[in-house]
């Protein structure tokens, strides 16, 4: 039996699509019914779950706290599984901006709360799961996606980065292929990013769809966002997409709706 945490969320939402189309068996777990699972058994535990707003964590650190580090910690102590996964962020590093300082193996100093948190988060995984595998998420871009400057360019929204910032974005849909293609390949108690592979400026993307106006706000009209993330160690095991792929098929799921 499969136990999805979260699966009404960005991520979590892509996994019920694809358990139903392989149906596969699992159960959602949402906080209104977390307590009806406390001491029942599961194969694979799924935490898609917890704070994804960076500037939220930092205006309020009480909440970042309560739905980042308790929340997994419920679910590492309360619920019996034979493997966990956990998403963390790319944003535990300090530095994203050069290959070489976003590898697994670069030092996590990030001292955000939002990047504390999932340091943190990450840190009980390995101490409380005697199985696991952490994936460490760039940009998603996806059918339940509400935010970051992808959603607002497409959504007519104010961005709120600069046009020259280097991003990287992945499809939700492709993650649990991902994910489960590492499980059948039988690995444990590994961590990797898990992003497109390689990075694109918001002004290309704006040329490519021949976007030649969208709302700005002034404040962030020069803060520059630089995502090189080093994705070599989990090309290894399986194939990844590029940035331009995610950000179409978004486009054209969102073109249908």
């Amino acid at each position: 039996m499969i136990f999805l945490v979260g699966g009404n969320g960005l991520v979590g939402y892509a996994f019920q699509k694809y358990f139903k189309e392989k149906k596969i068996k699992y159960l959602n777990i949402q906080r209104q019914n977390q307590n009806l699972f406390k001491g029942k058994k599961c194969d694979l535990l799924i935490y898609a779950n917890g704070n994804a707003n960076k500037t939220l964590a930092e205006k309020n650190p009480e909440y970042d706290f309560e739905n980042t580090l308790q929340s997994i910690f419920f679910y590492l102590r309360n619920i019996r599984f034979k493997k966990f996964i956990f998403f963390s962020s790319i944003d535990v590093y300090e530095d994203t901006s050069k290959k070489k300082n976003t590898s697994e193996k670069s030092s996590l100093t990030n001292k955000s709360v939002y990047g504390i948190n999932k340091i943190i988060s990450e840190m009980y995984v390995k101490k409380f799961a005697k199985n696991f595998l952490i994936f460490r998420l760039g940009g998603l871009v996806g059918d339940k996606l509400k935010k970051n400057p992808i959603y607002d360019i497409f959504n007519r929204k104010k961005i709120f980065t600069s046009i020259n910032s280097e991003m990287n974005f992945i499809h939700t849909d492709f993650i649990p292929e991902v994910v489960f293609n590492l499980i059948n390949k039988k690995i444990n108690n590994e961590t990797f990013n898990l992003a497109s592979i390689n990075s694109v400026s918001i002004k290309n993307i704006l040329k490519s769809y021949n976007i030649k106006k969208i709302q700005k706000v002034k404040e962030y009209k020069n803060k520059k966002q630089i995502y090189k993330i080093n994705v070599r160690k989990i090309l290894k095991y399986t194939s990844l997409v590029k940035t331009e792929k995610s950000i179409k098929d978004y486009v054209i799921n969102l073109n249908k709706n």
